[in-house]
């Protein structure tokens, strides 16, 4: 080796020593709410043997699940759920007030969203995430038919639940951690969604009780909770066991809000459409639009959309109707979007309308 790649090397050899031996002061803690680093993402690993109910992806020692499909939804509605699970207690016991936005996280058909909305009041919202559109839809139908006015669902991905960031109190998953492909990744924008002191709650099947009748990958025990959340800016509050099967982990925000997290950025600003859409989902708000633009962008209508009746769901409770039959031909009919709207279509009756 000649002189001068001797000399390169061992320049870079001390820099990366230095930088081993010397970490930025903000750095020495990554959970800390006052420095500026992100939480590194502990590593994924693969095998090839694993459990037949795993996708072979493991995370801090845990196998991650199959995700449960849109096929199975009838078995979220299964009338026995709630003496076996007892979610009406379960809901009680998550201390929801009234104006409260909460993020009903893998929401399904909705179960838990139609529940948590009585609880918030028409002053408050649901956000119901899933990354399955065909959930999405049974979620939606059921809101409309119930007169639900406060659910907004939202299309999400398998790293990103799309939720509008420091505005959440509260993030709710029912047994749907342990199925997150990406849960470093999901907890992270997750983290970035909650108010300052805001809470997330873990309902899983007990991981430490052998008698529970499920999966043993589709259960956790409150340590592993505990450990893969150590990586978050979260902290620990309390384990709710009051459910017969489940007990409920709850974690509070430790973030400290900073004056570039106080302001809004214009890609932050969103709004929402939802209901009878091809792709229900929040959208940025990235200057003037209309209803008829953002259902257009939201994949436009489907086949059974009440185009007559549409509504424009105010950020400030006001509630407007957009005829967009007749709004298509005359542009003053089309009303304006603003951030924290909510574009609502409803579905036709059995008559048409």
């Amino acid at each position: 080796m000649s002189r001068k790649y001797q000399f390169i090397l061992l320049v870079t050899l001390a820099m990366l020593d230095l930088s081993v031996l010397s970490p930025a002061a903000d750095d020495k803690n990554p959970q800390s709410p006052l420095g500026n680093s992100q939480p590194t993402a502990p590593p994924y690993t693969f095998r090839a043997q694993h459990d037949r109910d795993g996708i072979g992806k493991f995370y801090m020692g845990r196998e991650i699940a199959y995700v449960m499909g849109h096929q199975a939804a009838d078995w979220l509605e299964r009338p026995e759920r709630e003496e076996e699970e007892k979610t009406d207690l379960l809901v009680r016991s998550l201390g929801i007030k009234s104006g409260q936005i909460v993020a009903d996280i893998g929401a399904g058909t909705g179960y838990f969203s139609r529940r948590l909305a009585k609880l918030v009041g028409e002053k408050g919202q649901i956000l119901a995430v899933d990354i399955q559109p065909e959930m999405l839809d049974l979620l939606t139908n059921t809101m409309t038919e119930l007169k639900i006015r406060n659910v907004t669902p939202i299309l999400g991905t398998i790293d990103n639940p799309n939720l509008p960031t420091n505005a959440v109190d509260l993030v709710l998953m029912v047994d749907v951690y342990h199925e997150f492909s990406h849960p470093f990744e999901m907890m992270q924008n997750i983290c970035k969604s909650l108010k300052p002191g805001g809470r997330v709650a873990f309902v899983e099947f007990r991981g430490e009780d052998p008698n529970v009748p499920i999966k043993p990958l589709h259960k956790m025990t409150q340590a592993q909770v505990k450990k893969e959340m150590s990586v978050q800016p979260l902290e620990w509050v309390e384990t709710i066991e009051v459910l017969p099967r489940q007990h409920i982990v709850v974690f509070k925000n430790n973030r400290l809000l900073t004056r570039s997290t106080i302001n809004l950025r214009s890609d932050e600003r969103v709004y929402f459409v939802g209901g009878e859409v091809k792709v229900p989902n929040r959208q940025q708000y990235a200057g003037a639009t209309t209803v008829l633009r953002a259902i257009e962008a939201a994949g436009g209508f489907t086949d059974f959309a009440n185009k007559k009746r549409v509504e424009l769901r105010r950020a400030n409770g006001e509630t407007q109707i957009v005829d967009c039959e007749r709004a298509v031909g005359n542009e003053n009919l089309d009303l304006s979007v603003h951030p924290n709207d909510r574009v609502f279509v409803p579905k036709r009756n059995a008559f048409g309308f």
